[in-house]
């Protein structure tokens, strides 16, 4: 079991981080290229959902399952806003509707970070 305390601590060294070359360096330092893939990916299928590609599209382009998709897209959809269900008729998928504006803005006001899922392609 991973002590509370030590995670916060490690999220708390990284916001204090201006730099990015310090951000790199802790993140290389820490994480194994297999990890940092890993967190890439999922940063990647993030962006991903929020422009609106299938869930098919983005396991097939990025050779990943089904879970993994699911598991960021629940991660978006997470937080205190209402988010309404509508079914899109030609993708067969539910697509999220906000009441106060799109996926992205809700989740910069909620994350500084949110940045992150334009800004890497």
């Amino acid at each position: 079991m991973i002590n509370k305390k030590y995670i916060e601590g490690i999220y708390k060294k990284i916001s204090k981080m201006n730099k990015a070359d310090d951000v790199q360096n802790f993140i290389e330092g820490i994480l194994t290229n297999a990890e940092i893939k890993d967190l890439y990916i999922r940063i990647d299928i993030a962006r991903r959902l929020l422009e609106g590609e299938s869930y098919t599209i983005i396991r097939g382009e990025l050779h990943v399952g089904y879970d993994t998709v699911a598991r960021v897209k629940r991660w978006l959809e997470a937080g205190d806003y209402e988010i309404n269900r509508k079914k899109k008729k030609s993708q067969k998928i539910y697509e999220p509707q906000y009441a106060d504006g799109t996926l992205l803005a809700i989740l910069k006001k909620k994350y500084k970070g949110a940045n992150i899922l334009t800004d890497i392609s």
